[in-house]
Order: structure tokens, then C-alpha cells, then sequence
């Protein structure tokens, strides 16, 4: 991972994509995640959208460790994860037709 200090912070640097209207679904969504994670090396969490509100964030090995769904149960890896950083550091964001 890439993370980023500062202040004696550390950020995840976080890539946002937002779905097109006609796109949604997890398998779509963490498809979309590993293209993105492919083509830029340094991102640590890439977040999907869809239209309609719900995300998905991903980790690099597909880990979930964010989500729309308020009563979801992230795993231990996850948990220690959103434990060691203290926010998402902007890496841009794509919206896709």
C-alpha cells in the first residue's frame, strides 16, 4: 500500500468511480475495481458507485472495506484496515457513460 502522512495521519489514497445509468451490480463493481487497480499501482482503496446510492470500496485483493449497506459485516482484514488509517486521500474520480 501507498498510504499518505501527514500531521501524523495516514490517509488511503482512494480513487472514486461512479457507474454509468445502466450499470450496477457487486460483480460489475469489483470488476470495474481490478481495472482500476491494474492501470494506477499506487491507489490503496478504489470506491464504485451506482446511480441509485449504493458503493462499494475495495482493497487491492478485493476486500471490502466500505459500503452503502449499513448493517453489512466487514471482515477482520477490513476492520484493521479502517482501524489503521484515519481517512481516504482523493485520487481523482472517473464517471463512466
Amino acid at each position: 500500500m501507498a498510504l499518505i502522512e501527514r500531521d501524523g495521519k495516514v490517509y488511503a489514497r482512494t480513487l472514486w468511480i461512479f457507474l454509468g445509468p445502466s450499470e450496477w451490480g457487486n460483480d460489475l463493481m469489483k470488476h470495474v475495481a481490478r481495472e482500476a487497480f491494474a492501470t494506477d499501482t499506487s491507489l490503496d482503496a478504489v470506491q464504485v458507485n451506482e446511480h441509485a446510492g449504493w458503493h462499494l470500496t475495495f482493497l487491492r485483493d478485493g476486500t471490502v472495506v466500505g459500503t452503502a449497506n449499513d448493517q453489512a459485516h466487514l471482515n477482520d482484514k477490513a476492520t484493521e484496515f479502517l482501524g489503521s488509517i484515519y481517512g481516504y486521500e482523493s485520487a481523482g474520480e472517473i464517471r463512466r457513460p
